[in-house]
């Protein structure tokens, strides 16, 4: 998918909802940190608020640690 399908994608779900609606954001750990930075940036221009998801960390944390 290209930066600029990505980017009408995101203007055309965001148009048809209400102002301050939520855009929920998530990319794959090989996409590039500046097309988030650009979707937020499209999203936050269309009056939404951003929410980012993350996924959960691929690390294990020792039992005494967790005491």
């Amino acid at each position: 998918t290209s930066w600029d399908e990505v980017e009408t994608r995101v203007r055309n779900e965001l148009r048809v909802r209400p102002p301050q609606s939520l855009a929920y954001i998530q990319a794959e750990n090989a996409v590039r940190w500046n097309d988030v930075v650009k979707a937020i940036d499209v999203a936050r221009g269309l009056h939404a608020e951003v929410v980012l998801l993350t996924g959960r960390p691929n690390v294990r944390v020792p039992r005494k640690l967790l005491r």
